[in-house]
C-alpha cells in the first residue's frame, strides 16, 4: 500500500461543516466521503454512514474495531484517514440558524449530546478531532490535507487510542525508571537528598537511602521526576504532571502534533480511601469498576446537557480529558443528615426543626463548600508535595507505606466546610450551587427509576461553576435503595461497608459496585436517549426539581425554590425556528448595546478587561448568528483606526457646535454669553435654525479661533459625546454630567459652576444600605442614567465592581424605585435641584455623588 493512497472519511455532529469542506477537499484534489455523498458500494469496507449509529449507542469497550484500509474500484489499495469534525454549541447553533429549516436533530439538547458521542468515539478509535469553528475554510482544508499526509501522526492517535491503550502501555511511554546516558545517578540522587529531605520533610535522607537499596530501580524514578531527565529523541512521551491518592495525570509530549496539547491523560489508581477511618487501601480491579461507573454517570449527564472535561474512558481507568482551570473548592450535595454533617453537628440529626424522621432536610437538599486540604500535615507542609511522595509510596507499598510515614508521623487533617463568604472569588456560587443541583437531581432522576437514591455526593468544578473535571461514580457519593429492606448492610452502594470492614471487605466492594453498574446500564440501554429524552420536552434535572417542589413534607427556603423553578422549566428540545434565530440575534443586538455601557463605564481603561472580554464574546456570538466566518472577523489596525477617529466634521475656517435643545437650555445660553462672548438667538414656532450675535471678538475669537465661521446646531446632550465620536460636531457646549458620563471624547475649555444641581445615589426611605453585604453572586442592582460617574464614585468608597450591576436608562430613575413592589433595584441616581421629586416619591439621598458646584456647564472641543 502506498503511503501517498488515503482517502479521507469525515465524520461530526450535524453543522460541524461536512457539507462545506467534502466538497472543498475534493477541489483540492482529494479523495473524501461525509455523510450524505458516501458510496453505498463501499460503505462495509470504508464505514461511512453506518459510522453515526454508533453515536446511538452506550460507551463501553468491547466495539469492534473500524476499517483501515480498504481497495477502491480501481484496484488501488488506500488507507483510510477518519476525521471527527466538532466545534462548540454556539457554532453549530449559528450555522444552523442560516438554514431555513432545522429538525429534532439539530435542538440544542441532541446538539450537546451527540457532540459528546462523537468525541467520545474519537478518543475510543483515537481519531484526530478538527474544530471547524476558529479557522475559515480554506485553512481546515489546509489542516485535513496535512493530517492526512502525516502518517507518522496519524500512526500516534492509533497508539494513544482508549480502545487498546493499557495501564502497561502508560507506564511503557512514560518509562519513568529509565537510565538515560550522561547521568549519574548515584551522584545526583545525594545532591536532591541534600536539597529536598531537609526538617519539613517527611522523610529522612536514610529513609529514601534505605528504601533505595530495597528497590534500586527507585534512583532512576527519583532523578527521572526530579530533573524532568528523559529521552529527548523519543517521538512520543507521556509526562507525569500531577498525581493525588486516586489519580495521575499525564500530558503529551510529541514533535509530531499539537492536537494533545490541551488535552490530559487520566489514569484511576486502584485506590480507596476514608478520611474519617484514617484507612487507606489498592484493590485490583477496582480502576475498571470505576471507570465503568463514571461512564454511566457521564451518559446521565450528557443527555442533561451538564458539561465534563472528561471526553473518553475505557474499563482501565485511563481517560482523555480536557484541560481546564481549577480551583480549590469541592462542592458538596446533601440531602440528608448522614456522613461528615451528622459526624459534624452534634444531635443535628435529631433535632426536628432541622431534619425530618427519614433523616432528610426538612428544607430540602442543599449545596456547601469545602476547601480541599491536605490529607495530612507534616511540620506545617503537604506531605504529598514532597517530590518523593508517590514514588516512595509506590516503592514501599501503600499500606506500609500509610502506616509507616503517615500515621506515625504526620497529623491528620482533611477537606473543612468554608462558607459561602469566601468561596466568592475562588468560584461562582451561584452558578455552582445551580450546577451540582443539576448533575445530582440528574442521577437521582435515573437512579430513582430503578429504585435507587443518591442521598450526598461532591464534584469539583472549574472557577465558572459550570464544567465538571472531577470523577462521577459510586465512590464519590452515597447511593442507597429508597426502601431499606434488605439486612447486613446490602441497601448501601457507597464506601461505607469499606469504612467498616477495611481490608477484609475488599471482595464486597469490588462486589457491590460492579452489581451498581449492572443496574445503571440496564435502564440506559432500554432507553436510548434519542428515542426518548432527545424529544422530551423537560430535563431529567427539571423532572426530579418537580418532584421535589412537590413534596409537601419539605419546607424550602426562597432561594432554592426560585432554582428548582426555574431547573423546572428548562426545555432544550425545541427546534429554533428562523424567525426565533432572528429574534435571538436581534436581543443579542441589544444587549450589546446596552453592554456598551458597561464597557464605558469601567473606571479607567486598564480595568476594563472583563468588560471587554464580555463586549468581544457578544460581538463574536453575534457575529457567528449573522453567518460571519471567523476569518472574516478582524481588527482595525492602529493606522485604520487613527483614520476613523480623525475624520473631519467641518471644512477648514468653520466648526459645528452642538448646544442643548431643550432642558437646561436656558443655563448654556446664559453661559455662552458670559464666557464665550456670543449671544444665540433661538428661534419661535417650528423653524430649528439658531443664529448668534457676536458681542465680545475677543472671548469668541478664544473660544473659537479667528476667523472661524461656527454654526450652532440644536442637538440632545446625550446625542453630542456620539456626535463628536463620529466626527459629526467639532464641540459642544453642555453639562460635565453629560460628557462625564460618556467615553473621553473631548476637552473642557472653558466652564462655569452649577450651584443649583448635584448628582446623587437614592434609596426608598428608611432603607439601610450596606455595600459590605452585597457579594458576586447576589449583586446590589442600580438603576441610573449617568453610569459611568456612578462607577466611578462606588469604586471611590471600596465597593467591588462585580458586586454591584448597573441597568442603564435615559431618565426617570426613580420611577424604577417608586414602582418596583419587588425591590428588585435598591438604589437609583438623579439630578437634584430642589428636591421635590423624591420626597413626594418617599425617597431620601443615599450619598451625593457630585455636590452643588462639581457639576459644570462648558464648552468642550473635539479631540
Amino acid at each position: 500500500m502506498s503511503e501517498s493512497a488515503y482517502t479521507i472519511v469525515l465524520h461530526g455532529n450535524d453543522a460541524t461543516g461536512k457539507s462545506t469542506l467534502a466538497p472543498a477537499l475534493r477541489t483540492a484534489g482529494e479523495v473524501v466521503y461525509a455523510r450524505g455523498d458516501e458510496d453505498p458500494a463501499l460503505e462495509d469496507t470504508l464505514v461511512v454512514r453506518s459510522f453515526d449509529k454508533f453515536t446511538l449507542q452506550l460507551a463501553e469497550d468491547d466495539r469492534a474495531s473500524l476499517p483501515t484500509s480498504y481497495t477502491d474500484k480501481d484496484g488501488i489499495h488506500r488507507r483510510i484517514v477518519r476525521i471527527i469534525l466538532d466545534a462548540e454549541l454556539p457554532v453549530l447553533q449559528a450555522r444552523l440558524a442560516n438554514r431555513p429549516s432545522t429538525d429534532k436533530w439539530e435542538s440544542e439538547k441532541a446538539l450537546f449530546y451527540f457532540r459528546a458521542r462523537f468525541l467520545e468515539l474519537a478518543a475510543f478509535h483515537g481519531l484526530p478531532v478538527v474544530d471547524t469553528g476558529k479557522k475559515s475554510v480554506d485553512e481546515t482544508v489546509s489542516d485535513i490535507i496535512a493530517l492526512a499526509r502525516n502518517p507518522k501522526a496519524l500512526a500516534l492517535f492509533s497508539r494513544l487510542a482508549l480502545r487498546t491503550m493499557t495501564p502497561e502501555d502508560v507506564v511503557s511511554l512514560a518509562n519513568r525508571r529509565a537510565s538515560i546516558p550522561g547521568i549519574d545517578y548515584a551522584q545526583r540522587v545525594e545532591e536532591i537528598i541534600a536539597i529536598e529531605c531537609g526538617e519539613t520533610s517527611i522523610f529522612t535522607p536514610e529513609d529514601v537511602r534505605t528504601q533505595c537499596l530495597q528497590d534500586p530501580g527507585l534512583v532512576y524514578a527519583l532523578v527521572n521526576h526530579y530533573d524532568n531527565a528523559h529521552d529527548t529523541d523519543a517521538p512520543l512521551r507521556l509526562r507525569l504532571v500531577i498525581e493525588g491518592e486516586s489519580k495521575q495525570i499525564y500530558k503529551v509530549e510529541t514533535p509530531l502534533t499539537r492536537h494533545f496539547d490541551d488535552y490530559i491523560l487520566v489514569f484511576l489508581k486502584p485506590t480507596i480511601y476514608s478520611h474519617s477511618k484514617q484507612a487507606t487501601a489498592e484493590i485490583d480491579g477496582l480502576s475498571a469498576i470505576r471507570a465503568t461507573g463514571s461512564r454511566l454517570f457521564l451518559e446521565m449527564l450528557h443527555r442533561a446537557g451538564i458539561s465534563h472535561t472528561y471526553t473518553g474512558l475505557n474499563a482501565h481507568g485511563l481517560i482523555w480529558a480536557r484541560s481546564t482551570e481549577i480551583t480549590q473548592i469541592e462542592t458538596v450535595y446533601k440531602e440528608l443528615c448522614a456522613g461528615t454533617d451528622k459526624h459534624s453537628f452534634f444531635g443535628m440529626v435529631n433535632d426536628p426543626s432541622v431534619t425530618l424522621p427519614t433523616g432528610q432536610y426538612k428544607r430540602g437538599p442543599y449545596v456547601r463548600f469545602d476547601w480541599r486540604n491536605p490529607n495530612h500535615t507534616y511540620k506545617g507542609v503537604n506531605p504529598a508535595t514532597h517530590p518523593f511522595y508517590h514514588l516512595m509510596e509506590a516503592s514501599v507499598g501503600k499500606d506500609v507505606f500509610y502506616d509507616r510515614f503517615l500515621t506515625a508521623r504526620a497529623t491528620p487533617l482533611g477537606d473543612k466546610c468554608v462558607p459561602e463568604e469566601l468561596v466568592h472569588g475562588v468560584q461562582a456560587v451561584e452558578a455552582s450551587v445551580d450546577w451540582t443541583i443539576r448533575i445530582f437531581f440528574t442521577i437521582q432522576h435515573y437512579l430513582h427509576q430503578i429504585g435507587l437514591e443518591v442521598q450526598d455526593g461532591c464534584v469539583m468544578l472549574d472557577p465558572t461553576g459550570r464544567t465538571m473535571w472531577s470523577e462521577i461514580n459510586q465512590d464519590c457519593m452515597r447511593i442507597k435503595w429508597r426502601e431499606v429492606t434488605k439486612a447486613n448492610g446490602q441497601d448501601t452502594f457507597d464506601k461505607d461497608v469499606w469504612r467498616a470492614g477495611g481490608s477484609s471487605v475488599q471482595e464486597a466492594i469490588l462486589n457491590k459496585w460492579t452489581r451498581l453498574n449492572s443496574l445503571l446500564r440496564a435502564p440506559l440501554a432500554d432507553h436510548p436517549f434519542h428515542k426518548h429524552e432527545m424529544v422530551a420536552p423537560c430535563e431529567p434535572y427539571g423532572l426530579h426539581a418537580r418532584e421535589v417542589l412537590a413534596d409537601k413534607t419539605l419546607t424550602l427556603t426562597p432561594r432554592y425554590t426560585a432554582l428548582y423553578e426555574r431547573l423546572a422549566a428548562h426545555d432544550r428540545s425545541r427546534v429554533r425556528s428562523a424567525a426565533t434565530n432572528e429574534a435571538a440575534s436581534e436581543r443579542l443586538l441589544a444587549l450589546m448595546g446596552e453592554h456598551i455601557w458597561q464597557l464605558t463605564a469601567a473606571v479607567s481603561p486598564h480595568k476594563a478587561h472583563e468588560e471587554a472580554k464580555t463586549m468581544v464574546r457578544l460581538a463574536s456570538t453575534y457575529a457567528r448568528r449573522v453567518g460571519l466566518a471567523p476569518a472574516r472577523v478582524s481588527t482595525l489596525t492602529d493606522e485604520d483606526a487613527d483614520g476613523v477617529l480623525a475624520r473631519p466634521a467641518t471644512p477648514p475656517g468653520s466648526k459645528a457646535i452642538g448646544v442643548t435643545a431643550n432642558k437646561y437650555a436656558d443655563k448654556t445660553d446664559v453661559f455662552a454669553l458670559a464666557e464665550l462672548g456670543v449671544k444665540l438667538i433661538r428661534p419661535e414656532g417650528r423653524c430649528l435654525r439658531v443664529s448668534y450675535e457676536i458681542v465680545d471678538a475677543v472671548q469668541f475669537a478664544r473660544a473659537f479661533g479667528e476667523g472661524v465661521c461656527v454654526h450652532f446646531v440644536p442637538t440632545r446632550p446625550k446625542d453630542m459625546p456620539g456626535l463628536l465620536a463620529q466626527g459629526m460636531l467639532d464641540g459642544a457646549v453642555t453639562y460635565s454630567s453629560v460628557m462625564d458620563n460618556f467615553a473621553t471624547v473631548a476637552r473642557l475649555v472653558a466652564s462655569t459652576p452649577d450651584t443649583d444641581i448635584s448628582l446623587a445615589l437614592i434609596c426608598r426611605r428608611g432603607q439601610q444600605i450596606d455595600p459590605r453585604a452585597w457579594t458576586a453572586d447576589r449583586p446590589a442592582r442600580i438603576v441610573a442614567e449617568h453610569v459611568r460617574m456612578v462607577r466611578t464614585y462606588l469604586e471611590r468608597l471600596g465597593v467591588p465592581p462585580d458586586t454591584y450591576e448597573i441597568q442603564r436608562v435615559l431618565g426617570s430613575s426613580e420611577s424604577y424605585l417608586v414602582n418596583d413592589p419587588r425591590e428588585t433595584y435598591l438604589l437609583c441616581d438623579a439630578i437634584i435641584s430642589t428636591g421635590e421629586t423624591i420626597k413626594a416619591n418617599d425617597l431620601e439621598v443615599w450619598q451625593v455623588v457630585k455636590s452643588k458646584g462639581d457639576l459644570v456647564v462648558g464648552l468642550y472641543q473635539r479631540l
